[in-house]
Order: structure tokens, then sequence, then C-alpha cells
């Protein structure tokens, strides 16, 4: 696993998460799904169907 102390470009899904949960009646559009496939595609070059998640992402 990566330490949370030390930035790695995946940290910004955290973020989504996080706000969805924080405050979902403002991010209630956020699809954090299509955020994370798009963060994968672009980034890593890969589709979020080839990498394993861990934890409640809805």
């Amino acid at each position: 696993g990566e330490s949370w102390d030390y930035p790695a470009p995946k940290w910004i899904l955290g973020l989504y998460w996080t706000a969805k949960v924080l405050h979902p009646e403002l991010f209630s559009d956020l699809d954090i799904m299509k955020e994370a496939n798009d963060f994968y595609e672009r980034f890593f070059g890969i589709s979020i169907n080839d990498v394993s998640l861990v934890g409640d992402i809805s």
C-alpha cells in the first residue's frame, strides 16, 4: 500500500470520495466510477476494470 503522507497521483480519487461522503447534497452528480475510469485511462493508460478497487465507492 501507499503511505498516507506520501503524495501520489491516485490520492485525487480519495478527495472525490471524501467530498461525496461529507457533502452528498453538493456532489450528488459526481460519478466516482466515471472519474476513476477517466483518471486511470488518462494517467496509467488502463481501464478501471483492470485494477482492484477496495472499499465503498458508491
